[in-house]
């Protein structure tokens, strides 16, 4: 992990995205770990926006992260651009291919993101 941290630091200096990585492996979690409205949200997702029927929830890796939780991660706290950077950092994280937002957070639930790649589908050659 410290490895693809370093990497990606290196890639850019001024990006954000590095830090937050490794906070976020440690909010990784199987669907058992989700509630009910967000397990809701993950199987809506897999079948109409990623396409994936053939996989349950117990199939996808998510996070589920707000971004006041980002910006913690991220060491910004109370500052003034705290969610601005948040917002950049997980942009940043979807753009590069890391997560898939599942659902945008709703009141009294953080939004939801699907750890990529997706398990590969049947018949993809691997054994």
């Amino acid at each position: 992990m410290a490895i693809i941290v370093a990497a990606a630091s290196a890639e850019r200096r001024d990006a954000v995205w590095p830090r937050l990585l490794a906070p976020m492996c440690s909010m990784v979690r199987g669907a058992s770990g989700l509630g009910e409205v967000e397990a809701e949200w993950l199987e809506r997702w897999l079948l109409f926006d990623a396409g994936r029927g053939d996989l349950g929830p117990h199939d996808v890796q998510t996070v589920q992260m707000s971004i006041a939780d980002a910006a913690l991660a991220l060491g910004y706290g109370g500052v003034p651009v705290a969610d601005v950077v948040a917002v950049r950092a997980l942009r940043a994280l979807q753009e590069v291919g890391i997560l898939r937002l599942v659902h945008k957070g709703v009141k009294g639930h953080s939004s939801l993101y699907a750890v990529m790649p997706l398990p590969p589908a049947d018949g993809d050659g691997i054994p």
